[in-house]
């Protein structure tokens, strides 16, 4: 595992490197997603008010909830654009389909993510549209079992 020294005002942490999501419980009704390079760091950073947006600002994390993490290699090797653009897109797919899942989960209004930040507001109407239409549960339980007449 590896380790990293860094330092947060005048103290120093020692913590291992994880990549992930991590879903936090935020004050009030709300749970948050969000993805790190670094959770310890980032959860750290957070319990120290650093790197605070608009949402943790008005609702301070409370609880970790679960955390998903992603390191499929070790050492991995994207020397290719291709490479490191596909390693986005799987990593951003990772988060999203853990949004998607707490949305349809506790509800659009209870859950929100770093991806997301403006769901909701003004001037964002069309990508809360999208949000909520790829929110929307497909009713699987009905394809085996469902039906009578199957």
């Amino acid at each position: 595992m590896k380790m990293k020294t860094y330092k947060i005002g005048n103290k120093s942490f020692m913590d291992e490197v994880q990549k992930g999501v991590l879903v936090v419980k935020l004050k009030g009704p709300l749970y948050y997603v969000a993805q790190s390079e670094f959770i310890a760091k980032t959860m750290r950073e957070w319990q120290h008010g650093m790197n605070l947006n608009h949402i943790l600002i008005a609702n301070p994390p409370q609880k970790l909830v679960d955390i998903f993490l992603y390191n499929p290699r070790r050492n991995p090797n994207y020397n290719t654009s291709q490479g490191r653009v596909l390693l986005t897109m799987c990593v951003n797919a990772h988060h999203d389909s853990i949004y998607y899942n707490y949305i349809q989960k506790y509800g659009h209004d209870q859950v929100r993510s770093s991806n997301h930040l403006y769901f909701g507001e003004v001037t964002f109407e069309k990508k809360t549209q999208l949000i909520l239409e790829n929110a929307k549960p497909y009713k699987y339980s009905e394809l085996i079992g469902g039906t009578k007449n199957a």
